[in-house]
Formats: C-alpha cells, structure tokens, sequence
C-alpha cells in the first residue's frame, strides 16, 4: 500500500490511496498545496477542512500515522480494530509496515505510543487504558470500527503490557496479540476472572533471541489463562516477525467465524 506524507502548514498528514482516486495526481496536488504559493493559507486548517473542502475529498483519506486504513476500505463494513502499542522514534513506521504485513484488506488499526507514559509512576495502566480509551474514541468519529473485535497488540515488553491490559480492563476489548511477549511476572492476572470468558489470546514467539525472554513460562501462562477461560493459542514454531504476522491474520479469520458459528 502506497502512503503520502506531507506536511501541510506544519500539520503532517498521510495520505492512503484508494481506486477510486488517482493516487498520483492526489499526491501532485497535495505536494502543490504543501510546498505552493497557498501553504500558508493551510496553517489553521483542520484535516476534515484539507480533505473536504480544498480537495474535495472524504474526510477519512487524511489521516494522522497512528491510524491505519484498510486498502479498498469499506465505510459502510464494520472492520476488526487492532489497536498496536509502540515504543520508540520508530514506531509510526512500524506501525504502518506491520499492518499490511497482517492484511491489507480486513482490519483497521490504530497505534498507541508508550512515550509520554512513565512507568515508574502511580496509576500507570489506568493512565494508559484511558489515553487508549481517548484515542479509539477520535478514531471511531472517522472509521467503522466493530466494537466486540477489538484487539490489543504489540511486540516484546509491549506484547505484554497488551496482555496486562486486556485481562485488567477486559470488557472492551475482544482480546489480546502477543508476540515474543516477555515475563514480565504479571501482577494478578485472573484479578476480573468473572470477566475474562469472551476473550481470545495469541501468544506467539518468532525466534529472535536478541528480543526473547526465556519462553519456559508461557506454556504454564497459557494453561492458567485457559483455565480461567480465555481462549487462547499458543504458537512457537513461528520463525519470524512476518510469519508472526500471518499468524494473527488467521487467528483473527478464525474468531470472527467461531463468532458466526455461536449464533
């Protein structure tokens, strides 16, 4: 999937291509906009007043990096959200390089940066689900998003923070994506057992050591999240990052059809 970034009047937005437009001549447009005699008229412009009324545009097809939209996206089809955590200064471009790695047509994204959040400081998950909670709120006023296929990611440390937060704040969500998670000695995990029965989990390692821990534990984890009755597959014959990654496609096309076959 081609992406346009720009940086309109020091707002940046990305552009994701779609058929029915000329992705080329939107990108001469834009580049014209951004860099012509009328930049500066974009300064206090508003994305939906980029989109609609100087391109002519629907308001979805400029977005910011943390959202991810489906190539040939359907409006009127409410999508599986899979909402990444990321750390880092790379984590926009990961974000947008993993998504198509999953699919480029089923499912919606959305990352959330661990930056701007210590730790070390008190409240931290709480601090966190809301700052998730805001963000899925913001993205749910522009895409179609279905709200019981939610789903929590992410790699290493973050794959099991996604964890740690599914199983604390579980009702939201449909469930969690670990890859190479790490054991992190999970405070209280079955905490909201009574709640945890509609998740569904994928725990899954790919191999690279310079990111793994020791994997002893997740076989034991599994079994006790099991027991507790989240659904859950464990894989550890994975090899890599874009095996993991096909991996979570199929998982999520299984659930949506176990979903089908309860009703």
């Amino acid at each position: 999937m081609k992406r346009f970034n720009f940086d309109l009047g020091h707002r940046h937005f990305a552009h994701q291509t779609y058929p029915k437009y000329d992705p080329e001549a939107i990108r001469e447009l834009l580049e014209s906009l951004a860099w012509g005699e009328n930049a500066g008229t974009l300064v206090d412009r508003t994305e939906e007043e980029i989109s609609e009324e100087v391109l002519g545009l629907p308001p979805n097809l400029l977005t910011p990096d943390s959202f991810y939209y489906p190539e040939k996206y359907e409006p009127k089809y409410a999508y599986p959200l899979i909402i990444w955590i990321h750390q880092g200064s790379s984590s926009s471009l990961a974000f947008q390089q993993q998504m198509p790695m999953i699919s480029d047509q089923n499912y919606l994204g959305l990352e959330v940066s661990l930056d701007q959040f210590d730790r070390n400081k008190g409240d931290y998950h709480e601090r966190l689900i809301n700052h998730i909670q805001e963000e899925l709120t913001g993205f749910r006023s522009q895409a179609n998003i279905h709200s019981e296929r939610i789903y929590l990611a992410g790699i290493a440390e973050c794959a099991s923070l996604a964890i740690e937060l599914a199983l604390l704040h579980p009702l939201p969500f449909a469930g969690f994506l670990a890859i190479d998670p790490v054991n992190t000695l999970f405070d209280q995990p079955l905490k909201n057992f009574r709640f945890l029965r509609h998740l569904r989990g994928l725990l899954t390692t790919t191999g690279d050591i310079s990111r793994s821990d020791r994997n002893d534990w997740l076989k034991p984890f599994s079994q006790l999240l099991h027991d507790a009755g989240v659904q859950i597959q464990l894989d550890t014959r994975t090899k890599s990052e874009a095996g993991a990654c096909r991996l979570i496609n199929q998982f999520l096309i299984d659930s949506i059809y176990a979903s089908y076959r309860k009703k």
